[in-house]
């Protein structure tokens, strides 16, 4: 999923930066590619890590932080669109994206402390 959204902060970059029509043509179909690919891959993480009587609960809930924080977003970028360039906008997105694909790999433990620190401990000890 890393991949995807670093992936997705370039082709933000394609479409913040186009030379003409195709390029911008490019950079929307890279965006809606990769979302849906970002979205289908945490669907199912969450399908992994749910349990299935709370499955429903638990996508709905992120539905609706979703459907907020989309409301936040658009409402700020059309203030920031009037007092800046929508372009600056699009590279803060970028970069926003970037960072949170990012955190993960600065952030990481290794393989074997994760291991340790699932339930049963390590696979290999698990029946």
């Amino acid at each position: 999923m890393t991949t995807s959204r670093i992936l997705l902060a370039a082709a933000i970059g394609i479409f913040l930066s186009p030379q003409g029509l195709s390029q911008a043509m490019l950079g929307y179909f890279l965006i809606g590619f990769l979302t849906a690919s970002i979205r289908v891959n945490a669907d199912t993480l969450i399908q992994m890590k749910v349990e299935p009587e709370f499955l429903g609960r638990v996508t709905t809930t992120i539905g609706m932080f979703i459907s907020c924080l989309s409301l936040v977003v658009y409402v700020s970028v059309g203030y920031l669109g009037d007092l800046i360039s929508i372009r600056w906008i699009y590279l803060a997105i970028a970069l926003a994206i970037l960072a949170v694909a990012m955190a993960p790999l600065l952030f990481s433990t290794s393989s074997a402390e994760g291991a340790a620190a699932l339930p049963g401990g390590p696979p290999e000890t698990q029946i």
